[in-house]
């Protein structure tokens, strides 16, 4: 039934299964994964994280000019 509705669905007609044996992770090749995943995703989060920083600190700088500023092109520039 569910290969009728995916069939259905996304046009295919030709299926075939896999004669592949995938061999279950061991407990030492699954630890190995999530700290891989891990290591990845603290990764993400730094670069994340530091893009931020970035991005607050020049908007910061852009709008303490914006109001120490006389020039209303100044003012332009903040807005825009």
């Amino acid at each position: 039934m569910a290969l009728e509705m995916h069939a259905a669905k996304t046009g295919h007609s030709a299926f075939s299964e896999s004669s592949d044996i995938i061999a279950p992770l061991t407990a030492e090749e699954k630890a190995a994964k999530v700290e891989k995943l891990k290591m990845i995703l603290a990764k993400r989060r730094a670069e994340r994280e530091d893009t931020e920083k970035v991005r607050k600190e020049r908007s910061t700088t852009v709008l303490e000019m914006c109001l120490d500023a006389t020039s209303h092109n100044c003012l332009h520039v903040c807005i825009v």
